[in-house]
This record gives C-alpha cells, structure tokens and sequence, in this order.
C-alpha cells in the first residue's frame, strides 16, 4: 500500500457566454498524515483549465493562510480570522480564483488527483454582476467525478477509499486523544427546555452572499445549521447535545474500502462577530466527527460545551490541561439532571 499515486479526478462544467464568475475547491477533513494536526498540512489543489488557458487557484483559507491581497477573486484569510462573521471549518482548505467572461460559452476543465480528505468539492459561481438574486452556481462532489483509471473514484460505495492510498502506515503514526480521565469533570442542572435556542438554516439571499456550498433547489444551503445567543448577556454557556451520525473519518481508523456513511463530513463551529469581539482570542473554533467521537456517551450523543463558553474560562481550561496550539480542552460531564 506504501507509495501508491491516489486516482485522477476530472470535472468539466460549460460557463455560459457574458459570464464572469468565481470558482472555488474546498477540501474539509484534510487528513495528512493521520495525526490530530495532520489537517494542517497542506494539499495540492486542482488544476484548471477555461478555453485552453490556465488558472493558477490562489489559497483562500487553511492552517497556513496569512492576510494577503489577490489580485483577482477573495483575498486570502489569515488563519486565526477564520472564526469571524460566517467564518470557515478550522480543519478544512480552500483554494479559489475569478476568470473573466468570455463572448461564448466556454468548458472550463478541472483535474488533479484525489487528496486525502474526507470531502471535496468543486463549486462555480456566476451571475455575479447581478447582486444575490442573479447569482447561480455549478457545483460537482467528489463522488461526481470522472475518474482515472475509470471506475476507481475513491468516494464511490466499495471503491478503495482515499486512506488507501496513503503513502505511510498512517495507524502506527496516529496521535490518540487522552482519555476522558484526565480532563475536567463537572455536574450540572439542566431546566428541561429551559434556554433552548433553535437552529435555522441560512435563507436563499444570505446562502448567495456567503458564497455557500450545497445548494438546496430552493436556494438555500444545506449544507449549513446556525444558531445564535437570544439573550448574550444571561446566556454565558451554551451546550450542545447531537446524536453523531456515521462519517467517513469519525475516527483515527478511517475505512480502507468507501462505505455507506449518514453524512460525510459533520463539524461544530463556534463563529464570533470579529476578532476584536472577544478577548483573549482563541487560536481554535472547530470540532470535527473524529474529534466528537471520541466522547460520546453511551447513547451515541456528543456534548459542545467548552466552545460555548466565556473565552476567558476555556483560555484557562487551555492553560490546566495543556493542550497543544489550535486544540480545544475537553471536559467530561460527569452527571447531567434534567429537572423537569
């Protein structure tokens, strides 16, 4: 299994004539080397093609991304700004880039070959001379995808699966996570219902302007559930419980042959409004399915709850259980009463 090439990809979409747009690679789950911060290695992204021409896709967002202004399409976001407004999956990369429009409708071709991420897709957004109700998009998973040699596409049910191909024993270099044990332990009361707050999905005009992925037919993502404090002065913690469903990487042992998976890729995000909002500023905001996995309860149930917190008390959690930059501390919930 040592230094096997993963398989081709190849994506062709058909960009109509007067139409310039934006066209966007994202990479969530990066795997890198198996390791809890393997994600922050960085993965080649695709290349393109538009009428014979190439088009060099510029970083948009990863572990390693810095400020920096393009001269076509999104700027690229410093790591630590990937938290505020809408905000990006920590774990995850994306690469982007604009192209002009062209007097006729022209193939824009995209190859590569399959990096070792739990899920990739290709998005091209057009109509963007026309505000968020112009705008449209062409949008192809990596499931999608022609591959090379043909019938070997690494996120078809039964094919092997990217891990596969990995060029190292990734299972004899994997870090695990400490055991619950060793973490903070806390009891708490919970009023049945009491402080419950909603999530929502992004409506059609918002999922437009924040360039969102997965777009339902009625214009909104699906890809995407928020939810915010009613009462931020009084609602200091908030804690979310989700029954975790089955992923391609949920664990330190990913699959070797692709399966059947409930999702593909589940994260839980905790955005601020800026990142001058808070203070101390957090160098992390993302939980991922391996990392929720780790500590479900015996019903299958996850616990967010450190995330949820004053940055000031999760800083000291940081600071008293020493875990590594970009990490969330975990607490275990020793007891959890519902009053009704």
């Amino acid at each position: 299994m040592n230094n096997i090439m993963t398989p081709e990809y190849k994506s062709e979409f058909t960009i109509p004539a007067g139409q310039r747009g934006i066209i966007v690679a994202r990479f969530y789950d990066v795997w890198g080397d198996g390791s809890l911060d393997g994600w922050q290695q960085p993965i080649t992204p695709p290349h393109v093609i538009l009428d014979g021409d190439v088009i060099e896709l510029a970083l948009w967002f990863s572990a390693n991304s810095v400020s920096k202004v393009e001269p076509d399409g999104f700027n690229q976001e410093d790591y630590i700004n990937g938290q505020s407004q809408g905000g990006f999956d920590q774990h995850s990369q994306y690469y982007q880039q604009s192209f002009n429009a062209l007097p006729y409708d022209a193939k824009l071709i995209v190859t590569g070959n399959y990096q070792i991420a739990g899920y990739f897709s290709i998005t091209v957004y057009l109509g963007l001379d026309f505000g968020a109700e112009g705008r449209f998009q062409y949008e192809m998973l990596d499931r999608e995808m022609k591959s090379i040699p043909c019938d070997s596409n690494p996120y078809i049910e039964g094919n092997p699966s990217v891990i596969y191909y990995t060029e190292s024993e990734w299972d004899s270099n994997k870090k695990e996570m400490s055991p619950l044990s060793s973490h903070s332990q806390c009891s708490i009361n919970v009023g049945k219902r009491e402080g419950e707050i909603l999530f929502f999905r992004a409506d059609a005009e918002r999922s437009a302007m924040g360039f969102s992925d997965e777009m339902a037919s009625d214009g909104c993502s699906k890809g995407y559930l928020s939810a915010t404090k009613d009462d931020p002065e009084n609602q200091q913690v908030l804690i979310l419980r989700i029954k975790m469903p089955t992923t391609f990487i949920g664990s330190a042992t990913p699959d070797l042959t692709f399966g059947c998976y409930q999702c593909r890729q589940v994260s839980v995000g905790a955005n601020i409004e800026s990142t001058t909002s808070v203070d101390p500023l957090l160098d992390f905001w993302t939980v991922s399915s391996r990392m929720l996995n780790e500590y479900v309860d015996s019903d299958g149930y996850a616990y967010v709850y450190v995330f949820f917190a004053p940055t000031s008390f999760t800083q000291q959690q940081v600071i008293d259980q020493g875990t590594p930059p970009r990490t969330p501390p975990v607490m275990a919930w020793v007891i959890i009463k519902v009053i009704c």
